[in-house]
């Protein structure tokens, strides 16, 4: 015959034990909380920080580019073009002669 001793633990302990292990696994799962929303938190004022100063070096740009364009539409306009005509030699022509190909004449490379 076969002889089986077992524990039999009274109604109340039982309870106490899951309620304590329910306890204990609230605490961790809260803390585990807190600290994914504080790493979010943190994630999310670096990301506004960001942006914030990517948006002013944007305008910063931005007006740079706009007094460049105005820079670039005065060196190019028409009263510099005699400046930069005489800076390069340009002369002034009386006559313009054009070339004369003949018909026998074909140009090679």
């Amino acid at each position: 015959m076969n002889h089986i001793l077992s524990l039999n633990l009274p109604v109340i302990a039982k309870k106490s034990l899951s309620l304590r292990s329910f306890w204990v696994f609230s605490v961790i799962f809260l803390f585990t909380l807190l600290f994914f929303y504080v790493f979010q938190v943190t994630i999310l004022a670096r990301s506004t920080d960001l942006i914030k100063n990517y948006q002013s070096r944007i305008n910063e740009l931005s007006r740079d580019n706009a007094s460049l364009e105005i820079s670039l539409a005065k060196q190019n306009s028409l009263v510099n073009i005699g400046t930069l005509v005489q800076s390069l030699n340009f002369e002034k022509t009386d006559q313009v002669r054009y070339l004369q190909i003949l018909e026998g004449q074909v140009a090679a490379k």
